[in-house]
């Protein structure tokens, strides 16, 4: 008996010893617009050089929140950010550059998706380097966003 107890306790005192390692992939928490990338002429902006923020979060529960500042009518950046609410879907990706793929859905503010055929939905794909990318085959304009996860919340 005494040699069970002591079993039990070299492993509970192992496990606790072992750090939470997060996956290399992982797509819940929060994302922000970090680079902006023309498809007409291959422009790049980064950082600062955006004009507006841009940021998803994705909750364990299969929800999202997307804030922007961003103004898709014109080119002025929005004084308070709007809010949309939403699910997503998380499949893995067919194809070897990417790792996942989402589908959200919009469930506020459908004006606020990303997408021109289907409003209230955006495809984005994570990449293997760990950039959440929109879907350029069903957004909206020629302007790839990449983003990137953020390690605190503000």
């Amino acid at each position: 008996m005494k040699r069970m107890i002591l079993a039990v306790l070299v492993a509970v005192i192992f496990s606790c010893n072992q750090e939470d390692r997060e996956p290399q992939y992982n797509i819940l928490g929060y994302w922000d617009v970090v680079i902006l990338k023309s498809t007409l002429d291959g422009q790049v902006t980064a950082g600062s050089g955006t004009a507006f923020t841009e940021r998803y979060i994705f909750n364990d529960d299969g929800t999202f929140i997307k804030f922007t500042t961003r103004n898709s009518k014109t080119a002025n950046v929005l004084p308070e950010p709007l809010q949309a609410l939403g699910h997503y879907k998380l499949e893995k990706s067919m194809q070897d550059e990417y790792v996942f793929e989402l589908e959200l859905t919009f469930q506020t503010n459908l004006i606020l998706s990303n997408a021109c055929s289907d409003v209230g939905k955006e495809f984005m794909r994570l990449t293997k380097d760990n950039f959440l990318v929109h879907d350029l085959d069903n957004s909206c304009g020629n302007i790839v966003l990449f983003y990137t996860k953020q390690t605190s919340k503000f």
